[in-house]
């Protein structure tokens, strides 16, 4: 779900058994629908940038390209299976995957040519976030964040998160050098990128 332009909220639906999932765009001042369009395969993640809408299919193997009137820019951009999230920064569209995909991979996307580019890790990048000088990802198994160059997505470093759940799971930026990271679906730690403590 995403508010653009203070009164449009976008909303994902992923659908059940044959029936395609969809986006819908609806006025956030009165409720009301004001379209939708069905389209891929349990349409999840989300972003909105420069008048363009990137959506995850984790049903599939391919994120879908829109514009902001839901109209179908581009049908499947081919990232790897069970792309889930999806982040805009340092010029590009960055796919993270489903935790249970056996593929450990990143999707890099051109927004001019929609070119991809798949990074290979030794973890499964679930989630990202950044803080305009460096990219960062969590990889679920491992209850870590890594911190990754974003021209080559070199890993850096990495911080243990020192939960009591067997996992991570999505990663929002709360500041320039902290990041909020939501663990076991039931706690809730801050990540200090500057100190590297939790």
């Amino acid at each position: 779900m995403h508010i653009h332009s203070n009164r449009e909220l976008y909303i994902t639906c992923r659908g059940t058994g044959s029936i395609n999932g969809g986006i819908y765009k609806i006025n956030a001042e009165t409720n009301k629908l004001i379209t939708s369009h069905l389209f891929g395969v349990n349409p999840y993640g989300f972003v909105i940038n420069n008048g363009e809408i990137f959506v995850a299919n984790i049903g599939s193997n391919y994120v879908t390209k829109l514009n902001t009137s839901l109209n179908l820019i581009r049908d499947s951009i081919l990232t790897g299976p069970l792309p889930s999230n999806i982040l805009f920064g340092f010029n590009k569209y960055i796919v993270c995957k489903s935790s249970i995909t056996n593929e450990h991979s990143l999707a890099s996307i051109d927004p001019i040519n929609n070119n991809v580019t798949r990074i290979f890790f030794d973890f499964v990048p679930v989630s990202s976030a950044y803080n305009y000088m460096d990219t960062l990802y969590q990889a679920i198994q491992r209850k870590k964040i890594y911190r990754i160059e974003p021209n080559d997505f070199y890993k850096i470093d990495s911080l243990i998160i020192p939960t009591q759940f067997g996992y991570i799971g999505d990663i929002f930026k709360k500041s320039a050098t902290s990041f909020l990271v939501i663990a076991g679906s039931k706690e809730i730690w801050q990540a200090d990128i500057s100190t590297t403590e939790c």
